[in-house]
């Protein structure tokens, strides 16, 4: 679900759905100028699956929008991530224990891909590279 109030669309709520299931809440999230908190609901136990509790995480962004500290109810710092020039994370550098769909620059990671969605088309972190070409071709002509 998104907020179209903002200047530009703000993911404020997560889903996901097993097969032909009803989809259930991964996320809910409160949104400010950057992403301010997310809300992960308990999972109950299942077969094998021991369940989840009931997670709040309190993002802290770079001047980029970049989510660098998650933290939890208390203030104590859960998660810390480090990111490489184009935002791949760097994993040796980081800390990450709870699921953050929103790492760098604030945008959304694709779990499926590995690629960043800067709201008109994929980048590959790993080498800072669109997957297409940029659809607006600029004002006033073609460029040099």
């Amino acid at each position: 679900m998104i907020d179209p109030s903002q200047p530009y669309t703000q993911v404020i709520e997560e889903a996901e759905q097993q097969g032909r299931a009803v989809p259930t809440v991964k996320a809910l999230h409160a949104v400010g100028d950057d992403r301010i908190r997310c809300f992960t609901p308990t999972v109950a136990a299942n077969g094998s699956n021991p369940g989840v509790r009931a997670v709040l995480r309190d993002h802290q962004a770079d001047g980029l929008g970049s989510t660098r500290l998650l933290a939890d109810e208390t203030g104590a710092v859960t998660d810390k991530t480090t990111f490489e020039a184009f935002g791949e994370i760097d994993a040796a550098a980081s800390q990450q224990t709870s699921d953050n769909s929103f790492p760098y620059t604030g945008e959304q990671l694709d779990p499926n891909t590995g690629l960043v969605y800067p709201r008109t088309r994929y980048m590959n972190p790993a080498n800072g590279r669109f997957t297409q070409h940029d659809a607006f071709a600029g004002l006033g002509g073609a460029i040099p």
